[in-house]
């Protein structure tokens, strides 16, 4: 007895040179642009702790006031609020424009969460307050000087990568063809029965 030969699905096109460097390039400039706006908005948003201006220590470190103790983990939390926020759904902007470029819009989305970590961190550093020495060189005696922006909890900068590799899988899972569909659209080849 003898069965008809399965039709296979029509192999996927490949992604050419030209579409891998827009894939690339516009995606690295969308995260590079989000990074940016996010440092604005944390550099904003977030409320430091606070410390009197004549900076009592404790152990070589200056110690926050009664206000500031409350905020100590505002800077960190902010920061990875805003970026796994940014990083999702920028994930999804890219992964819906460049679905049928596949593997290289994951890594264009993994290298572009590593430039938009590096700009937010250092860009809403530098927008934040200055150093605690150079805020208290010209204030008052009973000034309050504002902590810099500077994460503890290092593990946050991760956000950055597993939100936009989140957001770019669920859009690639969500847009992809239906491999069924493909099948029955695919023309029928008439190969001899075995």
């Amino acid at each position: 007895m003898t069965y008809p030969a399965t039709p296979t699905p029509p192999p996927e096109p490949r992604v050419t040179w030209a579409q891998t460097v827009v894939t690339a390039a516009t995606t690295i400039g969308l995260f590079l642009l989000g990074g940016a706006v996010c440092a604005a908005i944390w550099a904003t948003v977030v409320e430091p702790p606070t410390y009197p201006a004549d900076l009592p220590m404790f152990a070589g470190q200056p110690v926050p006031d009664g206000q500031g103790l409350g905020r100590t983990f505002n800077i960190d939390a902010t920061f990875l609020l805003t970026s796994g926020t940014a990083a999702v759904i920028l994930g999804l902007v890219c992964g819906a424009i460049f679905r049928f470029n596949g593997i290289v819009t994951v890594l264009s989305v993994l290298v572009g969460s590593a430039l938009a970590y590096v700009t937010m961190r250092y860009l809403g550093t530098g927008l934040g307050p200055e150093t605690l020495a150079a805020q208290a060189r010209g204030a008052g005696a009973h000034a309050t000087l504002l902590a810099p922006l500077q994460v503890q909890a290092t593990g946050v900068y991760f956000a950055w990568p597993i939100g936009a590799l989140t957001g770019v899988m669920a859009a690639l899972w969500a847009l992809a063809p239906d491999p069924s569909r493909r099948v029955r659209e695919a023309p029928a080849s008439h190969s001899p029965l075995v």
